[in-house]
């Protein structure tokens, strides 16, 4: 799966199954990433926005690639659904079962 295709997934399962509203943040400003479509920068900037993909090692800035055609390796996976479950609050926000059904939906 492309590291494009993920976080399709992940933008859409939280506006449409968690119904939640993507916050945004400062940090993600017009993120500099140059190798993607006009198309592609909306959603990369909601996943960005949601602190799961596209940023650094800090977690905070945006990277200047997103590297949207590279297939996702285990590792990036791994840091993704970390960041995923603890940030904003998602441990207290999602339940058990949402958490089940993100890990099945990409998995």
């Amino acid at each position: 799966m492309s590291r494009y295709e993920v976080a399709e997934i992940i933008v859409h399962f939280v506006q449409n199954v968690e119904k939640k509203t993507i916050q945004h943040r400062d940090a993600c400003n017009n993120a500099p990433y140059n190798d993607l479509s006009a198309a592609q920068q909306q959603t990369a900037q909601l996943i960005c926005d949601l602190g799961i993909m596209g940023i650094g090692n800090n977690a905070q800035d945006p990277l200047p690639q997103f590297r949207p055609h590279d297939i996702l390796t285990d590792e990036e996976m791994q840091i993704i659904i970390g960041r995923y479950f603890t940030s904003q609050g998602s441990t207290s926000r999602i339940s058990d079962n949402r958490k089940i059904d993100l890990l099945k939906l990409l998995l």
